[in-house]
């Protein structure tokens, strides 16, 4: 994985876990050989879905019925009833955020109509980095679960972000500010491709700056989010916080799609043997 403002000072960090390979799938899927995920290559789909149907509001009163209406809220003891509200449409139509509700009222949609053929698409997930319990002060050096130089794969998106995607927090381990770090750090997304001798590509950032994480195994805990633009993973935030995207993810692999070029390999292939054998008989 490649980026130009990595620090040495930051790159020490990255040595302590394994980096995956990332194996673009085609069809917008992007396969981590490590958390054995698939994520989407759109940072954020609802907004490119919801483009690509023409009527955004429309759109999203299909997410809402998919749920029929509602989404279950653990943590408060009963169900959510989802709206209109629950999405963050900009004045010109674009979705450009959702409550943690309307994430999963999404997800709920997209395992609802199959997304790209499968019906277990999730939110990121975070488990505790001691294996039992989480430890929601804030750190600098990536020892606890809220804060910043989170490198544990406990949390898919902390890293996706610090191990995968080789990009720094605003913060260095010490607490001293980061001078790798810039505010336009989370526009570059960038990644090797294993699937094609590691040529260069890319994931497509949506404008998120924020994404909701899951916490498990607790399905009744507060919600928690990952902010890309300062590297800093936060637990306990509100269903309702504003401005916060889903980067969605699945477990497991995907079947690849072949490429152009190897479907003709092997249809002139195929034609070949069965010419070979036409005139042998």
């Amino acid at each position: 994985m490649k980026h130009g403002k990595i620090l040495l000072a930051v790159g020490t960090l990255f040595s302590l876990n394994s980096e995956a390979a990332l194996y673009d799938r085609g069809n917008g899927l992007v396969y981590d050989d490590v958390l054995n995920a698939t994520w989407s290559k759109d940072t954020n789909l609802l907004k490119t879905l919801a483009n690509a149907s023409g009527n955004s509001i429309n759109y999203l009163q299909q997410i809402i019925t998919a749920s029929n209406g509602k989404v279950y809220d653990g943590y408060n003891g009963g169900d959510h009833t989802l709206t209109l509200n629950d999405f963050g449409v900009h004045p010109n139509g674009n979705v450009v955020s959702m409550t943690w509700w309307g994430a999963h009222g999404f997800i709920d949609y997209l395992n609802s109509t199959n997304y790209q053929g499968y019906n277990n698409w999730r939110l990121p997930s975070l488990s505790p980095i001691n294996g039992t319990n989480f430890n929601t002060n804030s750190s600098y050096n990536g020892a606890t679960d809220a804060g910043y130089n989170i490198t544990s794969p406990t949390s898919e998106l902390s890293y996706m972000w610090h191990i995968n995607l080789h990009l720094p927090d605003s913060y260095l381990p010490n607490g001293q500010l980061n001078p790798a770090w810039t505010n336009t750090t989370g526009y570059f997304l960038n990644f090797a491709d294993a699937a094609n001798a590691n040529a260069s590509d890319s994931f497509t950032f949506g404008g998120n700056q924020k994404f909701w994480t899951e916490l498990v195994p607790n399905p009744n805990a507060k919600p928690s989010m990952f902010y890309i633009f300062y590297g800093a993973q936060t637990i306990n935030e509100s269903e309702s916080s504003p401005g916060v995207g889903a980067w969605i993810v699945r477990s497991g692999d995907v079947a690849p799609v072949p490429v152009p070029g190897a479907i003709w390999l092997f249809s002139s292939g195929l034609l070949g043997v069965l010419g070979l054998k036409r005139r042998n008989a």
